[in-house]
């Protein structure tokens, strides 16, 4: 069944001084029921409105609708829409009952699930939801604007974030979504985070400094592994080449950070392209990054099968992903020994691992030698 999870429904705080004209109750219950009225009814699919619990005593008109509805399901994205992770085990626990409380005496349903706003949440959180009956419920990342139409049948979930800024085109193709067939399904889309646009990587580029000294001793642990020829995949804006003379391709989706890494590093090779469509001839390379990087992807197998075939038979590939951290844009955040050898050994081959400690929590080092796998 196609389930399509609507997020911030009745927020009323932190939103610009554009959006919040545009969000005036009159406006905002008409863009409101102009969005669902292709979901309304029993028509094969399921439909999750994620509560933000500071606006229902704002918008009636809007609860009034949503009863109207009983089809629709209820989840809880919070007491206000704010950075979960931030907050200690006591503060969390007091919003979350009071806002839990607050949307299942409004609707007269139980919450089962809270999807925290910006999948940001910590340990305190989980403890929480488990208390209170919820289980924490991750969004996912696709974007509705570009969703293929010929490719549905593979998807199980739709997130619809800022729907208020949904025009009558969107509209009109969450509508032929809606009707599109009853026993297909739908995957997650986000508005927000394309992953796959150069503008989305232009965006999350632009912020690099900080970036930058948050990974500082990561990239001195990388630094150890640098020989020969080097291919760096998804590099970003790094400044392990600065003023260097490696010889290295760098591959990125963003032309903007490719182009400053090519003033950083003018021996390099830096190539604005889909990682998953760089081509380059067998054993080319003696070094291969692949840093924060397939934990963006549900199906990353492809990127080591390629990174196999263009590493040198006693070459290295070194890969870095998050023991822990629930970044926006991560699908896989979470991995331990037996999620890295099922998922990277078993392709690979046999590989070694250890962990160092960043300022936002421990990363894994797995390490592939070409040598180790003859």
């Amino acid at each position: 069944m196609k389930t399509f999870y609507f997020h911030d429904v009745l927020q009323t705080r932190n939103l610009s001084s554009i959006q919040e004209k545009e969000l005036e109750t009159k406006i905002y219950i008409d863009l409101f029921k102009e969005t669902l009225k292709p979901f309304e009814g029993n028509r094969g699919f399921k439909v999750i409105l994620l509560i933000v619990a500071e606006g229902i005593l704002d918008r009636p008109d809007v609860v009034d609708y949503i009863k109207q509805h009983p089809e629709w399901e209820i989840g809880c994205h919070g007491l206000h829409h704010e950075d979960y992770s931030k907050k200690n085990y006591v503060d969390t626990l007091q919003e979350l009952s009071l806002a839990k409380e607050r949307i299942e005496d409004t609707f007269m349903k139980f919450v089962t699930i809270f999807v925290p706003p910006w999948q940001k949440y910590n340990k305190g959180t989980e403890k929480v939801c488990e208390e209170l009956g919820m289980k924490v419920d991750l969004d996912s990342f696709f974007s509705i604007k570009h969703l293929d139409m010929k490719k549905i049948n593979k998807y199980k979930r739709l997130d619809v974030h800022y729907w208020w800024k949904t025009d009558r085109r969107k509209i009109k193709q969450m509508s032929k979504m809606a009707n599109y067939s009853d026993n297909c399904n739908f995957a997650g889309v986000n508005v927000r985070h394309r992953k796959d646009t150069t503008e989305f990587w232009d965006k999350i580029w632009k912020n690099h400094k900080a970036g930058e000294r948050k990974h500082a001793k990561l990239y001195e642990e990388l630094d150890k592994y640098l020989k020969g020829k080097i291919l760096d995949l998804a590099c970003g804006i790094t400044p392990m080449y600065n003023d260097k003379t490696y010889d290295v391709v760098g591959v990125d989706l963003s032309p903007k950070a490719m182009k400053m890494m090519k003033e950083r590093c003018p021996t390099g090779e830096f190539i604005a392209m889909d990682i998953f469509k760089a081509d380059f001839p067998a054993e080319t390379f003696d070094t291969i990054i692949l840093s924060s990087i397939i934990e963006h992807f549900e199906n990353f197998d492809q990127l080591l099968i390629n990174s196999k075939k263009f590493l040198k038979k006693d070459g290295t590939i070194v890969i870095v992903v998050p023991q822990n951290h629930h970044f926006r844009t991560h699908v896989h955040c979470e991995w331990d020994e037996n999620k890295i050898e099922r998922e990277i050994g078993g392709i690979l081959g046999k590989i070694s691992y250890y962990q160092i400690q960043l300022p936002h929590g421990k990363e894994w080092i797995i390490v592939y030698k070409g040598s180790e796998n003859l």
